[in-house]
């Protein structure tokens, strides 16, 4: 697991830089970001302490970076892109169920870019990435947990500690979070 860590990480890295790009952020500012996010002490615990988060990020990278490409070339009809971009989340979501507030997100920006075009290609891509999330977490709770019941029975015990409290930053991510808001404030 800790290779796979690693992997992830580099991963998370190289996909940042591309779904920066794709996003239409200059090349500069997207390799500044990705220097940041390199230099971030949790990512770098995270490289090499055994855990599946990197690799749970890239999913969510790959995922995004998929429905974003399509976007600019409306190249793939938008179901196939949103399946393939939906495997990906559901992937991330399997990885560690953390990463599922990152694939919500990404489940806004599907609902908003539907809600203000309202076309059957939006609708069809909604519908298409929705599916195989769906898919895999049914598979996974009934081979996990038996059924939905103790499924939600076991994150019940604890949900109050399970994402750490309301709105904690820990005092090694305070410079990137200044940078960040020096950034934004830009």
């Amino acid at each position: 697991s800790r290779m796979l860590g690693l992997l992830g990480g580099g991963a998370t890295i190289v996909l940042a830089f591309a779904v920066l790009c794709a996003a239409g952020v200059r090349r500069g500012v997207a390799l500044g970001a990705c220097v940041l996010l390199a230099l971030d002490p949790t990512l770098n615990v995270s490289l090499h302490g055994g855990r599946m988060d990197t690799v749970a990020l890239a999913c969510v990278l790959a995922s995004l970076l998929l429905l974003l490409r399509n976007w600019a070339t409306e190249g793939r009809p938008p179901v196939v892109a949103g399946f393939a971009s939906g495997v990906m989340a559901a992937l991330a979501i399997l990885t560690t169920p953390r990463s599922a507030y990152l694939v919500v997100v990404i489940a806004v920006l599907l609902l908003v870019r539907w809600g203000r075009a309202r076309t059957r290609a939006h609708a069809l891509q909604l519908i298409g990435w929705s599916l195989p999330i769906v898919a895999f977490q049914a598979m996974w709770i009934a081979y996990a947990f038996g059924g939905l019941e103790p499924f939600v029975a076991y994150y019940r015990r604890f949900a109050g500690d399970y994402v750490g409290g309301f709105l904690h930053v820990r005092t090694v991510h305070l410079p990137l979070l200044a940078a960040l808001g020096a950034a934004l404030g830009l």
